[in-house]
């Protein structure tokens, strides 16, 4: 179950620092980096929608086939390298589709115009990148909150009916729906999006966010796929 919080905790971070160092080549019209996320939305991602969902991985009820697993050496530290390999894994995956959420927005659906001075305050200039990031917050919010559910077991399927159905942990269920419902309320009530989150609400957004959930739960179970076959 630690190991389950650590990769949990440690690979959110991860997912919000790459589209933050990656972003730091958008330039606005002044020449300054347009941040795809605000401060105020990693504090929320932090606080509200990574720890909640790892700290009930450390409720995770002992499962059916726990001692068909071998044991843990003593010496194996939390931080060993299967640990280490999936956070990396983890995060940039997450991080990468995110950011190709705020791009899509801006230069797919958009004119490509990052505006001027909107890591502080709206303006005109500024609807793209608001529209984007509320795009790559309701990602990265969702699929931080699903990721919970993937890190229930590293190297087993979890996103299949058997494995579902046999999901028990109350906490995590509920973590999730309020984490949902928060998300909601930043996204969607006046002056708290746009004044707070530096964001505005989406719609036809949705479903590029229902697809990178998707995505993200192909390239787990994939990776988790390679971890029994060739580990």
């Amino acid at each position: 179950n630690i190991s389950r919080f650590v990769v949990h905790m440690v690979s959110g971070n991860v997912a919000e620092l790459t589209p933050l160092i990656l972003g730091l080549a958008f330039r606005d019209l002044s020449g300054d980096p347009v941040f795809p996320m605000t401060p105020i939305q990693i504090l929320f991602n932090n606080i509200l929608t990574s720890s909640p969902p790892a700290m009930s991985l450390g409720l995770e009820p002992v499962h059916p086939d726990q001692m068909l697993q071998p044991p843990r050496t003593s010496k194996q530290a939390l931080f060993a390298r299967n640990n280490v390999i999936d956070i990396l894994f983890y995060g940039v995956m997450i991080g990468g589709i995110c950011l190709l959420n705020f791009v899509v927005v801006v230069w797919g659906w958009g004119t490509g115009n990052l505006g001027e001075g909107c890591n502080h305050r709206y303006n005109d200039s500024c609807e793209e990148v608001f529209r984007a990031r509320g795009a790559l917050f309701a990602t990265l919010t969702l699929i931080i909150l699903l990721h919970g559910f993937t890190c229930r077991d590293l190297y087993q399927p979890t996103w299949t009916w058997n494995a579902m159905k046999n999901m028990n942990n109350k906490y995590l269920i509920w973590s999730t729906i309020c984490g949902i419902c928060l998300m909601l309320i930043c996204l969607y009530v006046p002056v708290l999006n746009t004044d707070v989150f530096k964001q505005h609400p989406i719609t036809w957004e949705w479903g590029m966010v229902a697809a990178s959930i998707l995505v993200y739960i192909a390239f787990a179970e994939g990776w988790k796929w390679l971890k029994r076959r060739f580990w």
